[in-house]
């Protein structure tokens, strides 16, 4: 499966953000479960209590086939860090 990375985010507004890439000819098998452990912890490296997915993926092509097909996408998961009262 594909594993998450950190591709950024903001300690001011609790947001991380991870992200995997994939081939033109794969079906990605993501695993959820991995990231989200990757996104609490990073928000409790900020004194956060948690985190939670949210804003659905967002996913570019950052490499283009000679036929103008995308070879290469980038697919970018946004987690919300939150307070236990956030919950």
């Amino acid at each position: 499966p594909k594993m998450l990375m950190d591709t950024g985010g903001s300690r001011a507004d609790g947001v991380v953000e991870l992200g995997y890439q994939y081939g033109q000819f794969e079906v990605p098998q993501v695993d959820y479960a991995q990231g989200q452990e990757l996104a609490t912890r990073r928000c409790r490296g900020w004194g956060y209590d948690g985190a939670e997915k949210f804003g659905g993926e967002m996913e570019n092509c950052v490499t283009f086939d000679g036929y103008g097909g995308c070879a290469v996408a980038r697919v970018t998961v946004r987690y919300q860090c939150l307070k236990d009262e956030d919950r």
